[in-house]
């Protein structure tokens, strides 16, 4: 099934953000995009406001998102970054013919980084940050891996280059 999306549809970025990255002024940017193509954009971020800070667009509906204070929101397709795989549903509960997206930038997205030590571990190497991640944080590793079998399962996986 191809997507058709020269027809104007509604997305909605979602990513609560908390200082200014890459994937901020990525999203910011797929948003100021997407809008200007003529489709209604809904940019989902934190209280922080950054990605709201980088748009562009004054067009772009801006929504604030919390944890554990889940908000519904209609569109067409919603567009997350794969780290949020396992607390998505958290923030946001999207309408049933909506298209989820998850997005992985970049492999180390799927990999928890502590604060303070995070960088330090990755430094020394994938095997001891995977380690540090299966022993500290196996209860998110095991929805990560519920959610990813769930998906493999129903084919919802797709490479877009």
């Amino acid at each position: 099934m191809g997507l058709n999306i020269n027809k104007p549809k509604h997305f909605a970025l979602f990513y609560p953000s908390q200082e200014l990255g890459g994937a901020e002024l990525l999203f910011s940017r797929l948003a100021d995009q997407l809008s200007a193509r003529g489709h209604k954009v809904t940019v989902l971020d934190s209280d922080k406001g950054v990605i709201f800070d980088n748009l562009q667009n004054p067009t772009i509906v801006r929504r604030i998102v919390s944890i554990d204070n889940q908000i519904s929101i209609d569109c067409d397709f919603l567009i997350a970054f794969a780290s949020h795989i396992s607390s998505l549903r958290r923030y946001i509960h999207p309408n049933e013919n909506c298209n989820v997206f998850f997005w992985s930038v970049h492999p180390l997205n799927a990999i928890f980084l502590m604060p303070r030590y995070g960088e330090k571990l990755f430094d020394i190497g994938l095997a001891v940050l995977k380690l540090f991640n299966q022993c500290l944080f196996l209860a998110e590793n095991r929805v990560r891996s519920k959610a990813l079998k769930s998906l493999l399962e129903s084919d919802a996986f797709a490479y877009i280059s």
